[in-house]
């Protein structure tokens, strides 16, 4: 077993090394980008008491009574967040290797997402902040692990997410669920000590704790097994099949985005006339109106090259359009509630994102329930078809006969359905 333990520990130190010079440089840049750091202290704070959550500063003064207590969680948070998430690295990696991949993987993916965090959103810990009352007990006490602001590696407006939080739960998960016995379920004493000596010490909000925990969430969806590691043909099986869906949806997904381009050309072509003859509102609908209903008869006809006409689904491919508008209103307004000030930039950036995301729902629900594909069409209706068919009319029979059988099991894009139905009537050729 040691010999084991040697040659994977020769292997695995390199991978940890190197995922530790990665966080360190990561937390390096993230500390040279705090500009807004101080905004976003005081627009979280603002958003904590819109949410009632009770105040740091009460919680604080309450602990301040107690200095022994306050000295002792000022300890807790410089000598316990990091050698506690080691041990358990080394505790799974000696005694649990079959556990090790897992936990590692999710630590990796947890970091990687909070570094992402610190870098977009540089926020000052409530220590930090002016007027609220909130006191830097470590520097009271002297038990500071910071120095002044902008020296050593330490990023100190790195508040959002709290890692100390999502990392304690993380290890009391680890020890939760792969030790034996009643006394492992004291490892959540560790997670729930972090979150009142982030609060206590002054070093994080609420908040902090809370988008830490969801992103651990989210690193634990991406890495979950039930053997917690992932065998070699389920990844080559995922990455084939995703690479199958991709080449199958890359011709619909472009005729999609360029029917979106030309949409919002048209609606623009439409308005500028009509502000001639009424109110921009009025304007406007009317010019959304009729581009809507050209972009979803070239989505129905051209993109996905459906024959399921009437009036329902014309109506429901129009009501996909409130995604868009639900998803770029809703993001923008959650930004102001979150970043009072923006900036222009990030406000477009925001904004292309929701319109991204929405566009993504919106081609899955058009292509799959609204205007699905008409294989036999399709395949009837392409030049390439009729040369593959050669002309024979046993060949075209095997081609509508394709054609059905694909329609039944729900075939998705017209560029597949035409490949089968090649395949089919080649084989049937005379």
């Amino acid at each position: 077993m040691r010999n084991d333990v040697v040659q994977r520990a020769l292997r695995e130190v390199p991978l940890i090394a190197a995922l530790y010079l990665a966080y360190a440089g990561g937390r390096v840049v993230a500390a040279r980008l705090t500009g807004p750091a101080f905004d976003h202290a005081e627009s979280v704070w603002s958003f904590e008491r819109w949410l009632h959550l009770p105040s740091e500063h009460s919680v604080q003064q309450a602990a301040l009574h107690w200095q022994a207590l306050v000295e002792f969680f000022d300890s807790y948070y410089a000598g316990v967040h990091f050698p506690a998430t080691v041990a358990a690295l080394v505790w799974l990696f000696v005694w649990h290797p079959e556990r090790y991949p897992w936990f590692r993987r999710t630590l990796a993916w947890l970091t990687g997402f909070a570094l992402v965090g610190h870098v977009l959103y540089p926020l000052a810990p409530p220590r930090m902040l002016a007027g609220h009352g909130i006191v830097d007990t470590a520097h009271v006490y002297g038990q500071s692990v910071y120095g002044p602001v902008g020296t050593g590696v330490a990023n100190q407006f790195a508040a959002m997410p709290s890692l100390h939080v999502a990392w304690a739960v993380l290890v009391a998960l680890a020890v939760v669920r792969v030790a034996r016995g009643p006394w492992r379920w004291l490892a959540v004493l560790h997670p729930v000590t972090t979150v009142a000596v982030v609060i206590v010490t002054g070093n994080h909000y609420w908040l902090d704790a809370v988008v830490g925990c969801a992103l651990l969430v989210l690193a634990l969806a991406i890495t979950r097994s039930r053997a917690f590691t992932v065998p070699v043909g389920a990844v080559a099986a995922a990455a084939a099949r995703t690479v199958s869906v991709a080449r199958e949806h890359a011709w619909p997904m472009m005729r999609f985005v360029v029917v979106g381009g030309a949409s919002t050309l048209l609606s623009v072509v439409i308005f500028v006339p009509l502000l001639a003859l009424m109110p921009s509102a009025a304007a406007n609908t009317v010019a959304a109106i009729i581009s809507t209903l050209a972009s979803n008869e070239a989505n129905r006809s051209w993109v996905f090259r459906s024959d399921r006409g009437g009036l329902l689904p014309r109506v429901a491919a129009a009501g996909t359009v409130l995604i868009s508008y639900v998803a770029t209103t809703g993001s923008l307004l959650v930004l102001d509630l979150t970043v009072p000030h923006a900036s222009a930039t990030l406000e477009l950036t925001v904004m292309l994102a929701a319109s991204a995301v929405a566009g993504l729902a919106r081609y899955v629900l058009l292509g799959l329930h609204i205007f699905p594909s008409a294989p036999a069409a399709d395949a009837a209706g392409d030049p390439l078809e009729a040369a593959g068919a050669g002309g024979s009319g046993g060949a075209e029979s095997a081609t509508r006969t394709g054609g059905a059988v694909l329609a039944a099991h729900g075939a998705g894009s017209p560029a597949r359905t035409q490949s089968n139905a090649l395949s089919m009537a080649s084989s049937s050729a005379p």
